[in-house]
């Protein structure tokens, strides 16, 4: 997914999701609870992101792993598709090397 893409969907949705999943993370740039969090101190919106996590971790490199409940399917502008598991790398303001999103 482009920075592009990120930029766009958060144009195009709410700032904000209605479910806070908590969970354990390892190695996370600060102790905060839930991936969206996270994805705040990267600069980066909390609605790249469905509402059905299951788990994640965060290295200090910016590597994570999100488990979801199930595959989804999430309807934007257009419909994206997340695979139980999304991986790549957060840096302030993108993601990179993202696996398991389909557009």
């Amino acid at each position: 997914m482009s920075s592009s893409l990120l930029l766009l969907l958060s144009l195009l949705f709410p700032s904000s999701l209605s479910a806070a999943v908590t969970a354990q993370s390892s190695a996370s740039p600060s102790n905060s609870s839930t991936v969206y969090d996270i994805l705040q101190e990267y600069n980066l919106p909390p609605v790249i992101l469905p509402d059905t996590i299951k788990s994640f971790s965060v290295a200090s490199n910016g590597y994570f792993v999100i488990d979801l409940y199930g595959e989804c399917y999430v309807d934007f502008e257009y419909v994206v598709y997340y695979t139980p598991r999304v991986s790549g790398f957060f840096s302030y303001g993108s993601v990179s090397n993202l696996e398991g999103v389909q557009i």
